[in-house]
């Protein structure tokens, strides 16, 4: 889906996404596959405090461990699912083996799904991505969290829109501008707060600036960061 789904603004067709898409995880999760990121920051923790109206997304990430169980998965969902094509800025810019597929449901096209493959959760940029949620047999959520953060305080984070970026995000092959387009569009711009090593960044730009300094302390900020007590942690 090139735009956010907005139930205020598509609610017949956001109803009948959400259903598709919960019956869809329901299928993944039988052959082990994960939720992450925007899905899950968006859609399913408000959900599970009660919000289901003020919701949007544009996507869902889908992880696997293994090829075989991303193929049961994809067969099993059969013509719900429409292979697309990656364009090749995308495939440059992501590091982690992924194949994107339209969600088609009452000859509607209601979802993009991303399909990663990984042998660990496929996440190098913010730590609430950590975060997974799969669906079991009876619809009631399983939430496990990886890189030694607690659930608890993940879900705590979203909740409160904030984000730590991870050290690993400054080496990713996306390009310096498409990390400040990133950041600013999908977090500053919709209300989160950004977190590095302490400090609460209101730009995306002074985070670059931090990222391509030999010396941290010595950096001139365009807009001056916010010490914040909200810090991450990890068990």
């Amino acid at each position: 889906m090139s735009d956010r789904l907005n139930p205020q603004k598509e609610n017949f067709k956001y109803k009948l996404t959400l259903n598709a898409i919960f019956e869809a995880l329901k299928i993944a999760s039988k052959h082990e596959g994960r939720i992450f990121g925007g899905f899950v920051r968006d859609v399913i923790v408000p959900i599970t405090e009660g919000n289901y109206f003020d919701l949007s997304f544009k996507d869902v990430d889908l992880w696997f461990t293994s090829q075989n169980k991303a193929d049961d998965f994809v067969k099993e969902m059969g013509d719900k699912f429409l292979l697309t094509t990656l364009g090749e800025s995308q495939k440059e810019l992501y590091r982690f083996c992924r194949t994107q597929y339209h969600l088609v449901c009452y000859g509607f096209i209601l979802a993009l799904f991303d399909i990663i493959i990984s042998e660990t959760i496929p996440v190098n940029d913010f730590d609430v991505n950590m975060l997974t949620y799969q669906i079991d047999k009876n619809g009631k959520f399983q939430v496990e969290a990886f890189g030694g953060y607690s659930k608890d305080y993940l879900i705590a984070s979203i909740k409160c829109h904030t984000i730590n970026v991870m050290s690993s995000y400054k080496i990713s092959p996306i390009t310096q501008e498409s990390r400040i387009e990133r950041t600013n569009n999908r977090y500053i711009g919709r209300n989160w707060k950004i977190m590095y090593r302490g400090i609460q960044f209101e730009n995306a730009t002074d985070l670059e600036k931090i990222f391509n300094s030999q010396n941290e302390d010595k950096i001139n900020f365009a807009s001056k960061p916010k010490q914040n007590e909200f810090i991450a942690f990890t068990n």
